[in-house]
């Protein structure tokens, strides 16, 4: 007997068709991938690869304060404790440009308290980032590779990773053209991209936003054997950047709108992932508060009723700043625009726009929660995915009013008249 022909007995046997049905499952939770345009998504990756590759070339900017506890969470995670991993950063060559910087304002105010020179200041402002921990264990893991700049290339393959993953959710609902053409357009905005290169978690945090987002999709169109990935996406995040109320909004306007089984698994996944960050290293928003409003020092005052006296004028303050910030980049205020007005203004009532819309609205709260100054737009990173949403909305919209206009005018041959193209014996 051939070979072939004692196969057959294995598959048709008792426990044949349960091997089928196995394959047939495992093949169904490949298939999201299988159906992602592979071009595309290697198109939109090199393009940001591109992107960052100019900034590549040289270190990192170390002037932001956050930069440096991020770094000293990278030391920390390779054997320091915590003093020794700030005194490290606060003293090493890294800091020179940020310690040059404060010693010159400083000069010229007398009497401004120092930041990244001084540990006190560090050890307390390190305890609002200590739950981002997938940036810095990631460029731990680099660090044999590229040094120094293993917190900066981390940084860069979020901004990367970003890419491909606003293209797979995008594709869950719009053509490829469509996708990829959105995606390189938010990729390029400068308000995305300079942040990107700096060391630090905003790039990674749009990227884990962007995969817990697509992941609740996913779970909810093709079933629960999908939910690790959902899981995964939540805790990433979790230990990422404080978005994860992005996601679980958006899934939790879902169980409302519909109750399912499927809804109501994410959402109590979710929540019960999203928790232990927070319950093991705490949630000092008021302490937070009070240290944005005292001007990033160490408050005097870290009352409820110095943040809720404060807030107003903070509040107007950031509203100016992201005024000025959008005046001064038509394009980004173009694209924002045009994102959220079809996110929020569009008749379309489908699951996909109201999960999107939900999103949007807990994006928007977490933007104005606590009040930055001149963030050079960065905490509004929040909102990439959906501001992409509505922008690939938009396209379609034109895309849907100009195509007619195209097909009747090049329904003619080229270089005939309208007489020409007309059969003979019917009317012209």
């Amino acid at each position: 007997m051939s070979a072939r022909g004692r196969a057959r007995p294995l598959l048709n046997g008792p426990n044949g068709g349960r091997r089928q049905d196995q394959r047939a499952r495992f093949r169904r939770a490949l298939g999201c991938a299988a159906s992602a345009p592979r071009v595309p998504v290697l198109a939109v990756t090199i393009v940001a690869v591109l992107l960052s590759l100019p900034q590549l070339v040289r270190l990192g900017n170390w002037l932001d304060p956050d930069s440096f506890i991020y770094e000293a969470q990278v030391l920390e995670l390779r054997g320091m404790s915590q003093d020794a991993a700030l005194r490290t950063v606060s003293t090493g060559p890294l800091a020179t440009a940020r310690l040059r910087l404060e010693a010159n304002y400083i000069t010229a105010h007398p009497g401004k308290p120092r930041h990244v020179g001084s540990l006190r200041w560090l050890t307390y402002t390190a305890k609002f980032d200590r739950r981002r921990w997938v940036v810095p264990a990631l460029a731990a893991a680099m660090v044999p590779l590229f040094a120094q700049r293993s917190l900066q290339i981390a940084s860069v393959l979020g901004y990367v990773l970003s890419a491909p993953l606003l293209f797979l959710l995008l594709r869950r609902r719009f053509s490829v053209p469509i996708s990829l053409l959105t995606v390189l357009v938010c990729i390029a905005l400068p308000m995305f991209r300079d942040p990107s290169i700096y060391p630090g978690t905003d790039s990674f945090g749009v990227a884990m936003e962007t995969a817990a987002l697509l992941a609740a999709l996913v779970v909810v169109e093709r079933g629960l054997h999908w939910l690790p990935l959902w899981i995964g996406g939540i805790a990433a995040l979790a230990f990422t950047r404080d978005a994860t109320v992005v996601p679980l909004a958006a899934v939790g306007w879902l169980l409302l709108r519909e109750r399912t089984r499927t809804h109501l698994a994410l959402m109590l996944t979710g929540v019960v992932v999203a928790l232990p960050p927070l319950l093991v290293f705490g949630t000092p928003l008021r302490e937070e508060l009070a240290y944005t409003f005292s001007g990033f020092n160490i408050p005097r005052d870290a009352s409820w009723s110095f943040v809720l006296h404060r807030l107003p004028s903070f509040l107007k303050i950031q509203g100016h700043y992201q005024v000025s910030y959008l005046v001064h980049h038509p394009v980004t205020t173009l694209v924002f625009a045009v994102g959220l007005a079809f996110v929020y203004l569009a008749r379309s009532r489908s699951r996909y726009f109201s999960f999107h819309r939900a999103a949007g609205a807990a994006a928007l709260v977490l933007v104005y929660l606590i009040p930055q100054l001149d963030n050079h737009f960065r905490f509004e990173l929040v909102l990439i995915p959906i501001v992409a949403v509505g922008f690939a909305a938009g396209l379609e919209h034109a895309w849907s009013v100009i195509r007619p206009r195209l097909i009747v005018g090049t329904r003619r041959p080229i270089g005939t008249t309208r007489h020409e193209a007309t059969p003979v014996g019917t009317a012209s």
